[in-house]
């Protein structure tokens, strides 16, 4: 492998990482799905699905290219 290519997967490994630790509970660090409102592990409540979006995510530009007019 080249060292561009390394370089991609340690990164995209990174966010892979990060993007687990955010449907984790902070309590428990078990697996909370976006529509659980407490954790099955621990009982801890789970703040709301918000948390589990992506606040880089532009929701109508991903409209508008999914319905063809951008």
């Amino acid at each position: 492998m080249t060292d561009e290519q390394w370089l991609w997967l340690f990164i995209h490994d990174a966010i892979d990482r990060d993007e687990k630790l955010e449907h984790m509970c902070t309590n428990c660090r078990n697996e909370v799905t976006s529509g659980d409102k407490k954790c099955i592990r621990c009982g801890k409540h789970v703040d709301s699905y918000e948390a589990f979006v992506n606040p880089n995510f532009d929701i109508d530009k991903y409209n508008a290219l999914a319905s063809g007019t951008e």
